[in-house]
């Protein structure tokens, strides 16, 4: 089996073009590729038309930072790269439309292995209606993907728009790619939780949705703990942020596993308070019936599940996050310093 090493640079350029090559051909477009785009793989730089403003994000996976390579097959590595890069752009309310991937390996690394993560990277993109234009390859001590995201919107949901007396819903069971992380370190390799560290959710439409809904303000999605991200959007705003431990939708899972142990070490609520990696979307919304309603149509619309799980509070100090008996809660990874958090 041949390895990078002996393909060579141009030997796995040409692999990825036709890989993409491929998924563009099956994209309806008679073959021509994606709309909007004009010059793609093989030049210097790829050449795109965006009618709207462009929406820019940028994340990488690191192995040994963010992953091991035991704990998930090379195609879901890549198709999580996608999904945790674009995670951003659903936060942001945009459509996305074009990717850049810059891949670092070790020579040693099979052409098998290298080609099963791009098809998962590309099947991720075909599934969102978004194009691989380009991005760079590079030998390395250990495996890295960087994921350039690239969209347009007409309307951009921002941290700095929460409202005073605004609700904060949240998409999704907060905690669960926490524990499932823990459990892959520990040796674990199966079950619910982790599954949805491995593939996490991908929100694009529903983040879509809720920019054109005039009763939104911010957003923002959930990488570093619910806690933190919930801090940074307060913060933007000028705003506190009162949070309702008892609404938070746990999931049986992680109840069942934190219940029984499981081989878990924090109570579910510290995990979803605390822990990382859940790429769920939580947004901001007027509280009042209406917008309710609304909020409500649009979870049952994209089949996620919605829950209001507290308010935006002009009383409270600017980026604070308190619970309802008054208690400040922290809690959160952050690359560099962790105060406290799941992530390796």
């Amino acid at each position: 089996m041949r390895d990078l090493a002996a393909a060579g640079e141009s030997a796995f350029i040409d692999a990825v073009a036709s890989i993409v090559a491929s998924a563009h051909a099956g994209r309806g477009s008679g073959g021509k590729g994606p709309r909007g785009l004009r010059v793609g793989i093989g030049d210097d730089a790829a050449v795109v038309d965006l009618g709207s403003p462009a929406v820019l994000s940028t994340d990488a996976q690191v192995q040994g930072t963010h992953f091991e390579l035991d704990w998930l097959s090379a195609e879901a590595l890549g198709r999580k790269a996608f999904l945790v890069a674009f995670s951003d752009l659903s936060a942001m309310g945009a459509r996305a439309r074009w990717a850049l991937l810059s891949l670092e390996a070790p020579a040693s690394m099979s052409m098998r292995r290298a080609r099963a993560l791009l098809r998962g990277f590309v099947a991720a993109c075909r599934e969102n209606d978004v194009a691989l234009v380009g991005g760079n390859v590079a030998a390395a001590p250990r495996l890295a993907l960087t994921v350039t995201a690239v969209g347009e919107a007409r309307r951009s949901l921002t941290r700095t728009a929460a409202r005073d007396g605004d609700d904060i819903h949240l998409v999704g069971n907060p905690g669960d790619a926490a524990a499932g992380l823990e459990l892959l370190a520990a040796g674990g390799r199966s079950g619910k939780l982790v599954q949805a560290w491995r593939r996490p959710p991908c929100h694009l439409q529903l983040g879509r949705a809720l920019s054109r809904n005039a009763g939104v303000g911010a957003a923002i999605d959930l990488s570093d703990g619910l806690v933190l991200d919930l801090s940074r959007v307060a913060a933007a705003s000028g705003l506190g942020a009162l949070l309702d431990t008892d609404r938070l939708p746990l999931s049986r899972a992680l109840l069942a596993a934190a219940r029984g142990r499981g081989g878990l070490v924090n109570e579910a609520l510290e995990y979803a308070l605390g822990g990382g990696e859940d790429y769920l979307l939580l947004f901001t919304a007027r509280a009042d019936r209406r917008s309710r309603n609304s909020i409500a149509s649009l979870g049952r619309r994209h089949g996620v599940a919605i829950s209001r799980v507290g308010s935006m509070d002009s009383s409270l100090k600017a980026g604070s996050v308190v619970d309802t008996r008054g208690q400040a809660l922290e809690g959160g990874y952050q690359h560099f310093y962790s105060s406290r958090g799941a992530k390796p």
